[in-house]
């Protein structure tokens, strides 16, 4: 199976992407995608279906190069390969989690106005 050579979030991600750098000072839109895809990696890994994810997720908004996403050294696709071994498609999964962290980060900003980025570092 091949793995994404560019990573597609969707307009709806885009959005909550949009909100997140007005209300916490992120000056990137990658900065926030960074945050989202540990955050989801962090807390909710064991619980994301990456292939049913991958499916519903649109790929209507930004498009990232994985080179713009990964470094040089590919840490992040390593460690992705590390969290899960039997992964196939380590950008199709960085991908998933991102959208996933910021549609729960969304949440936590939904419930709660005075909620503050740095309470789920």
């Amino acid at each position: 199976m091949e793995d994404y050579k560019n990573i597609r979030i969707s307009v709806e991600a885009d959005s909550i992407i949009e909100k997140i750098q007005q209300k916490f000072g992120f000056t990137t839109k990658l900065s926030v995608m960074r945050f989202s895809l540990a955050y989801a990696l962090r807390d909710f890994r064991n619980e994301i279906d990456f292939e049913a994810l991958d499916r519903l997720y649109e790929k209507n908004g930004t498009n990232l190069n994985v080179g713009s996403v990964d470094d040089q050294d590919m840490v992040l696709r390593t460690l992705i390969k590390t969290l899960f071994p039997l992964c196939e498609t380590p950008y199709k999964y960085a991908r998933v989690a991102i959208i996933y962290g910021l549609y729960k980060i969304r949440e936590l900003m939904d419930v709660d106005d005075s909620f503050v980025i740095t309470s789920i570092m």
